[in-house]
């Protein structure tokens, strides 16, 4: 059964990349695996702190704890 929307298959973040990912739970494929360590604001090479997606820079880390509060009810009862 389905509402009519397909989605089709996962794929690697990296734009154009045609290699399959391991498992639906991946981001990057095998070739494109160590992207996933670097920061995650796009034309930024650093490599992410740990327990964080962003690099150290202090812009990068604030669009990331906006990005979290954003999924926080705190923030939609603002």
């Amino acid at each position: 059964i389905s509402d009519g929307i397909s989605s089709g298959r996962p794929c690697c973040a990296v734009h154009d990349c045609k290699q399959p990912l391991e498992s639906v739970k991946h981001h990057f494929c095998p070739p494109h695996r160590d992207k996933s360590q670097h920061c995650a604001v796009v034309h930024c090479d650093k490599k992410a702190e740990p327990g964080f997606r962003t690099c150290s820079l202090p812009n990068h880390r604030k669009c990331e704890e906006s990005y979290v509060e954003q999924g926080k009810a705190m923030f939609q009862l603002k």
